[in-house]
């Protein structure tokens, strides 16, 4: 039986594969050229680590979609990583 922290890390895991995905529609399966689908990134140098605090490195995917308003979501490259260590291809 999991407990409260493996069942609140997949939850999290989950979520953060979900808003990826969302963020990176239109985009190709490899994700070569993504800004042609208008998804760009801003890399944010800091310690890798997940603990929720200020500093931690990862990056924004940033949504342009040729209007005024440009979409930004900050993903924590310690989450990435670990969501990328349990993948199965």
């Amino acid at each position: 039986m999991k407990n409260t922290y493996q069942t609140w890390l997949i939850k999290m895991w989950k979520r953060e594969l979900k808003s990826l995905i969302q963020w990176t529609r239109g985009c190709g399966e490899d994700m070569h050229e993504p800004d042609e689908a208008g998804v760009y990134v801003e890399l944010v140098d800091g310690m890798l680590d997940n603990a929720g605090g200020s500093g931690e490195a990862g990056f924004y995917l940033i949504r342009d979609d040729g209007k005024r308003k440009r979409k930004s979501q900050f993903f924590n490259l310690a989450n990435i990583i670990a969501l990328a260590r349990k993948a199965k291809i």
